[in-house]
């Protein structure tokens, strides 16, 4: 959709949009964050400058950066540095995600692998062999400084029972670790929602998106962020 095309919409006069991924497209995503960039719903035309984009997520007053356009080639929620994380355990899966990891990743990221078995052919990786139910391990590796931690059970070298035993203590483990760390996870927050309107359809069952940025907000038990992130 270009922008005559787009004028005939009146979107600017709109009081709500909604935009909807064409059918049979081999790329909807591009293609809807394309016709939000024409349409300046989400893309403006700014000079940013050298920001990075986390300033540009507090540039607007009252509009959600949710992604950029880099050489025509539109990203949602891009890593804004290279990231680093952590991969425990391992199985005959393992392979196939630090292929993906490695595809998708920034230049200059890094991942190590924390496993009791499996031997990882890529040389890109640090490999520490170690009990990965062992909490002192653990906390060695799961630091602050984390973008993903991913967990992999012992399906290739453990009995069904004792593999799914020691991956759930393994869980409870990191579990708590990064709660006690408090990590962020590389998200986009564009909105909140309020437990205390959640019925009250006037005002939107307490979801609010694209909140002015000078509002304050105070949360209760209950209350949630509405984040962009991947599945």
């Amino acid at each position: 959709m270009d922008i005559d095309d787009l004028a005939l919409s009146r979107h600017t006069a709109a009081r709500s949009v909604v935009l909807l991924a064409p059918e049979g497209s081999e790329d909807p995503d591009s293609e809807v964050i394309k016709t939000l960039a024409v349409a300046k719903l989400v893309v403006e035309r700014h000079d940013l400058g050298a920001a990075t984009y986390g300033d540009a997520l507090l540039a607007f007053e009252k509009a959600s950066v949710i992604g950029l356009i880099e050489d025509g080639v539109p990203t949602l929620n891009p890593p804004e540095l290279p990231t680093h994380g952590v991969l425990i355990g391992w199985n005959e899966r393992a392979p196939i995600i630090l292929r993906e990891l490695d595809h998708y990743a920034p230049a200059g990221s890094t991942l190590s692998v924390v496993t009791s078995f499996g031997t990882p052919e890529s040389l890109t990786v640090t490999v520490v062999a170690a009990s990965t139910t062992d909490r002192a391990t653990l906390e060695a590796h799961v630091v602050a400084e984390l973008d993903q931690v991913i967990v992999l059970c012992y399906s290739d070298h453990l009995e069904v029972q004792a593999a799914d035993a020691r991956t759930l203590v393994t869980l409870l483990h990191v579990r708590d670790i990064l709660g006690r760390l408090g990590s962020p996870r590389g998200e986009t927050a564009i909105g909140y929602r309020s437990d205390a309107l959640a019925g009250d359809h006037v005002a939107g069952f307490g979801v609010v998106v694209n909140p002015a940025k000078s509002r304050t907000f105070a949360v209760q038990d209950g209350d949630r962020v509405v984040v962009l992130a991947e599945s």
